[in-house]
This record gives structure tokens, C-alpha cells and sequence, in this order.
């Protein structure tokens, strides 16, 4: 997810159907409840060939959660919101505190990246192979 498509979104909430706090006067995008876990399952089956798996543990109109265990055999868990990609740190043992939930990715691919070296170099291989089969 893209947080050019979480503008729009809010855009089209100011236009539409709008949930607004009665403290603050912000208006908040409205997904049905599978939104963020169609989004967090679209994401993970793209980069599937750099994770050794990944399973949607729970979601709601404001977030999905995913276990995703890398191709090192770590164990995150990435959260996605309105906001973008994070890992909670209290549920990833062994994560650098540096790609912890207080930094949100714009893309899953930013936050693999972010804490696996085998992800890159698969997404290397992946890119040239396919460069290899346009030539």
C-alpha cells in the first residue's frame, strides 16, 4: 500500500461518508473489514519469493497483522495501518529496535530491506532473471 493511496482515501472520506472525532476535526478513511487483510495478503504473496512464508493472523477496518518468517528463519510480526508498514518489536524477538514499530515503511519491499540481507539479494536474483528473460 501506498501512502499516496492513504491520501486519496482520506480525500475521498472528506468528499464521502464521514467519520469524524468529536476532538479532533480530522476525517478518517472507512474500510470494510477486509481491506488492510487483502492489502497485508496481496503484499506478502508479491514477495513471496524472498520470505520463507507468511500467515494473516487478525484484522479489522483499521489494521491487519501478518507472522512473516524471513528466509534467515526469523520471526516478525508486521502490522499494517492507515499509516503503512511497521514490525512490533514486543512480538519480534531479535529485531533491531531501529525498524521497530515507531518506523513505518511506505512498502512492504522498504521494510524487507530494512532487516533481511537474504530478502535483497533474492529480490537481486529475482530482478535479473527477469531482466534476463526480456533479452
Amino acid at each position: 500500500m501506498k501512502l499516496g493511496n492513504l491520501y486519496n482515501d482520506w480525500l475521498h472520506c472528506i468528499h464521502a461518508t464521514k467519520i469524524c472525532s468529536p476532538t479532533v476535526s480530522m476525517c478518517l478513511p472507512t474500510h470494510s473489514s477486509s481491506f488492510y487483510r487483502d492489502e497485508l495478503q496481496r503484499a506478502f504473496s508479491e514477495q513471496s519469493f524472498g520470505i520463507r512464508s507468511f500467515h494473516i493472523t487478525s484484522s479489522n477496518a483499521r489494521q491487519a497483522v501478518a507472522t512473516v518468517v524471513l528466509l534467515e528463519g526469523q520471526k516478525l510480526i508486521v502490522v499494517l495501518t492507515n499509516q503503512g508498514y511497521s514490525v512490533d518489536l514486543e512480538k519480534s524477538p531479535g529485531v533491531p529496535r531501529s525498524t521497530g514499530t515507531d518506523v513505518v515503511h511506505e512498502a512492504v519491499e522498504n521494510l524487507l530491506q530494512s532487516i533481511s540481507p537474504l530478502y535483497i539479494q533474492r529480490r537481486q536474483e529475482a530482478l535479473l532473471s527477469a531482466l534476463g528473460r526480456l533479452s
